[in-house]
């Protein structure tokens, strides 16, 4: 079938486009079940490029609020717990882990883009206050580690 409709063109375009720009075409390194609220089930994905991380852990969640972005090393250096605030229609946020035990990125994105064919449902502006935990294979010091939010 060849498409030759230009509308449908463009709409593809920009659905490709959102969807490649928040989302890597690869699968998460890791998946943490987040808990689940009246507004769906919510999964943290984390991508690593670094190597680092081997395991990871849902914190809480409270909602209502907003927290700053950070990334707490425990006290071993082995386990980076990270706070976000997302929203009720987030249900998919990412982590990118980068860098090395020397120099540790962090870039959450907690409303990528979510694409789907289901009609949408209505989302109430709340903040919702996330966290998760992330196991190191090696010990990470604090003051290696940066933070960054992306909208």
């Amino acid at each position: 079938m060849r498409v030759t409709n230009p509308v449908l063109i463009g709409i593809l375009a920009v659905a490709v486009i959102a969807c490649s720009a928040t989302r890597p075409p690869l699968p998460p390194t890791l998946s943490i079940q987040l808990p689940s609220n009246e507004w769906g089930d919510f999964t943290l994905d984390v991508y690593d490029e670094s190597g680092l991380v081997t395991g990871g852990r849902s914190g809480e969640q409270s909602l209502g609020g907003v927290t700053p972005t950070k990334a707490t090393v425990s006290p071993d250096g082995m386990e980076l717990a990270v706070d976000w605030t997302g929203g009720a229609c987030s249900h998919r946020p990412l982590l990118f882990v980068r860098g090395d035990a020397e120099k540790l990125d962090l870039v959450i994105v907690p409303s990528p883009v979510e694409l789907s064919l289901a009609p949408p449902e209505g989302c109430p502006a709340i903040g919702i206050l996330s966290s998760a935990a992330v196991t190191l294979s090696q010990p990470v010091p604090q003051e290696n580690v940066a933070i960054e939010t992306q909208q």
